[in-house]
């Protein structure tokens, strides 16, 4: 949804990388295979859902899926396998620990893929977003998806290119 939302072409060059990671990291690490999602109750296709939408001096981009949703506890196993203080981070609220999955080098994929797995990324996603005067939220429900909004600026000089038509080419 979204294809007339209009933004200026370089807000539109420096999103394409991140948009295109979170992406491939919701048809890799949230989609499940059809036997899994059958068992979970849930159609056989998972559903990728991205629009556009212009809020104020904003537009905010949202990808959502019907996936398995950010495991908080095996972000928290991970780190504390790398060093990280287990009481630490359990005393985090429930916002803070989903935004665990912006720790450099961290990745919840067990095997790397051709598609993600590295453990190089949402940091990175983070820090493009923020460098542009963004802002990216998760909202997460185990088992039933993951939704990320990114609100970045609307610059002054707009020129009619249809967002989501650019990030898909």
């Amino acid at each position: 949804e979204g294809s007339d939302v209009e933004l200026d072409r370089e807000m539109i060059e420096m999103m394409r990388d991140p948009l295109g990671h979170i992406i491939r990291n919701s048809i890799d690490h949230g989609i499940e295979a059809p036997a899994d999602r059958r068992a979970a109750g849930k159609r056989e296709n998972g559903a990728l859902f991205v629009a556009a939408r212009q809020s104020g001096n904003q537009i905010i981009v949202e990808i959502a899926d019907d996936g398995r949703g950010i495991d908080t506890e095996k972000l928290i196993a991970r780190l504390v396998a790398s060093g990280r203080s287990e009481s630490q981070l359990r005393a985090l609220s429930d916002k803070a620990r989903l935004d665990l999955i912006f720790e450099p080098g961290l990745s919840t994929k067990d095997d790397v893929t051709d598609i993600s797995g590295r453990g190089v990324g949402m940091d990175v996603v983070r820090a493009y977003i923020e460098q542009i005067g963004g802002r990216i939220e998760l909202s997460s429900e185990r088992g039933r998806g993951l939704r990320i909004a990114i609100h970045v600026p609307l610059t002054l000089s707009i020129q009619k290119i249809s967002l989501l038509n650019r990030m898909l080419e």
